[in-house]
């Protein structure tokens, strides 16, 4: 994995340690990305923010975006 890729996935974690609700639409968005650890990452962040992101991802699911690991 290159290093910025690396850094990258770090600091998606760190939101999602945060807890910050600020984050949960931009990691939201990284649901959409093509590599599958972005969206990993960016899921368990999501995860660790906990009910105030699940409000923000019933659209999302019911939308049924095939792109997005869920």
């Amino acid at each position: 994995m290159p290093r910025l890729q690396s850094k990258n996935l770090n600091i998606i974690d760190v939101l999602g340690r945060i807890g910050d609700i600020r984050a949960i639409k931009p990691l939201i968005e990284l649901l959409k990305d093509t590599a599958e650890d972005v969206k990993k990452t960016a899921s368990t962040a999501l995860s660790n923010i906990g009910e105030p992101a699940v409000r923000e991802l019933i659209p999302l699911i019911k939308s049924q975006d095939r792109n997005c690991l869920l």
